[in-house]
Parts: C-alpha cells; sequence; structure tokens
C-alpha cells in the first residue's frame, strides 16, 4: 500500500524502520494481525520471561551464534533448551548448530533489551568473546589446520565486526588486538 503514497527515495529512507513502515493494517483481520508490531508483540507475549531474557541478551549478536558463544556472551549456562523453544516458536533460525534470530525479531528485542538490560556490559562481553576467539585463531591460520579456522572466521565475521566496532569506542588495545 505504501507504494501508491510514498517516492521511491522515502520508502528507501523508512525501510531502517520497519515498524514505522508498516504501521496500517487490514481492519478487517483480528488486532494482533493487523501490523507487523503487533504481530510481533503477541508473539513476544507468549514468551516465558526466561525465553525473553535470552531473546533480549541475543540481540548482541549481529549474525549466527554457536551455543557456546550464547552461553559465554549472555552467561546462559545451559541455553540449549531455550534457544530450541525460541526456535520453535520462530524466533531464530537454525542451520548447522547456529542460531540466527530474525531481523524484525531483533529490533523489537532490542527495544525490549535497552529498557531491562545493561546493553553495555553486554556488548563488552561480546566483543571479549569475539577477541578471545580471533586470539585462539590467529596461531593456526598457518599451516595445516587453517582452513577449518577460516571457514569459522567467515561464519563470524559479521560477529567480528560488531566486535570490532565496539572496542574502537571503548578498548583500543582491544581493538589493536583483535585486528592482529
Amino acid at each position: 500500500a505504501r507504494l501508491r503514497t510514498l517516492e521511491p527515495e522515502e520508502l528507501a529512507a523508512r525501510l531502517d524502520d520497519r515498524f514505522r513502515l508498516l504501521s496500517r493494517g487490514d481492519r478487517t483481520k483480528a488486532p494482533r494481525h493487523r501490523t507487523l508490531r503487533a504481530v510481533v508483540e503477541w508473539s513476544w507475549d507468549l514468551l516465558d520471561a526466561e525465553e525473553r531474557e535470552l531473546a533480549e541478551r541475543l540481540t548482541v549478536f549481529a549474525g549466527s551464534a554457536t551455543v557456546r558463544a550464547v552461553r559465554e556472551v549472555c552467561g546462559t549456562p545451559d541455553p540449549e533448551d531455550l534457544l530450541d523453544s525460541l526456535a520453535e516458536k520462530s524466533f531464530l533460525t537454525v542451520a548447522g548448530g547456529r542460531y540466527r534470530m530474525l531481523e524484525t525479531i531483533r529490533a523489537f528485542a532490542a527495544e525490549h533489551a535497552a529498557r531491562h538490560l545493561d546493553t553495555d556490559a553486554l556488548r563488552d562481553a561480546h566483543a571479549a568473546y569475539f577477541l578471545r576467539l580471533a586470539e585462539r585463531a590467529q596461531p593456526l591460520l598457518r599451516g595445516g589446520g587453517q582452513l577449518p579456522w577460516l571457514a569459522r572466521l567467515a561464519a563470524e565475521h559479521a560477529d567480528l565486526d560488531a566486535a570490532l566496532r565496539h572496542l574502537a569506542g571503548a578498548d583500543r588495545a582491544g581493538a589493536l588486538r583483535l585486528m592482529a
């Protein structure tokens, strides 16, 4: 419907806020199905408190995450059941042992995280984890074992980049170590 009323440039500018762009819905549908925000909010309200908290914490990941990364970054000792539950409820996708949050869900959960969590501490934990990963990989990037590590680092690219951006503002020495 917005295609009829917005110029392409204005539509492109609004794509950054998907909830605002899709704010009017079909009035013949149930209220929870009229807008994208209403659908996500309705689904969010069906989560229990532990699922919501983990979903909020997962917003720190720019890409997909392994169970180990979730355990260490989010401080959740045994996240497997919660991750599987969030996947069953379509908040996460799972491929190759990696969990990825859908972008629309990430935007919604990030709003909640900003109100409920110490997001700076969460970003610090995320950056520290990926710095340790890069430092562990560095000596193994030469020789026979490099291919698995190159594949692993490629899978972590978005999060390594996010960690670098965070460290550049919070810990320049850490940023330099990550780039090495």
